[in-house]
Parts: structure tokens; sequence; C-alpha cells
């Protein structure tokens, strides 16, 4: 039987028996308020938020720091492959467009990973995140 295909009971029944006491009592308290009336597809998402907030992301700030651009990729591809990697394995973000933004600390470890000649450039990017892209000032759009 597949989770998604459990009822809430069952579902309930399964974590006590995985979760320890106190990370039960906060998923069974979440899944009465939340999921009592919830269909199975809401239901099957729902424990998984539960779960990711009692749980936490799975953090691993090596695979964001090796996350670096390779010799034959465009700045644009190695953003979108950055963000992707630490939407997934940072713990602070939930989506791409929050990555770049210059306030975190994400933007440093996106700069150190680009190539040589790219980060010599920086000083003249504009590093604000918009549409999934870098927005580069107007004379620096197209060497890079």
């Amino acid at each position: 039987m597949r989770l998604y295909d459990m009822s809430l009971a069952e579902v309930t029944q399964l974590m006590s028996q995985i979760l320890t006491e106190s990370e039960f009592n906060s998923f069974e308290s979440a899944v009465t308020s939340e999921l009592q009336h919830a269909s199975k597809a809401d239901l099957r998402e729902g424990v998984l938020k539960i779960l990711k907030n009692i749980m936490g992301p799975k953090i691993d700030w090596s695979r964001i720091t090796n996350c670096v651009q390779k010799k034959e990729e465009t700045v644009n591809e190695y953003t979108v492959r950055f963000c992707q990697t630490a939407v997934t394995y940072s713990g602070i973000v939930d989506d791409s467009e929050s990555v770049l933004d210059d306030k975190g600390p994400l933007v440093r470890i996106w700069s150190d990973g680009l190539v040589a000649d790219h980060r010599k450039a920086l000083p003249f990017l504009d590093l604000t995140w918009s549409n999934r892209t870098l927005r580069l000032l107007s004379f620096l759009g197209k060497r890079l």
C-alpha cells in the first residue's frame, strides 16, 4: 500500500510508529486540524508538507558550494542549475526567485561559482533576480 492510497487514520497510525513521540504529537495535531476532510491528493501533499515542517528540509551546503559553473555553461544555465540546487539543499529558500536575493548568503556562493572571466565582470552586473535569469547591464549582456 502506498502512502497516497491510505486514509488519514492509516497515515496517522503509520506515523506513530515512525516518528518520535514529540514529532508524532506535532504531526497528529497538524493533520487533525488541517487534513480532516481532505481529498486523497490533498492528504498526500498535506502530509508531506507537515513532515517537512517537523523534520526540516534536507540541508547539504556542500552540494551548494560545489555547484560551480562549467566551462561550456552559460551564466543563465549555471544560474538555473545553482538555483535548483539551492532550493533543494539550502533549507532557507523555497523557490528559485528567492535564491539570488542580494541580501542573502546564496548570492556570494553563486558568484564564487562563476568561471573566472565572468567573476571579474561582477562589478558590472545587475544582481536583480527577474524572470529566472540574471539581468545584465545592456553593454555586458551579449558578452556573457
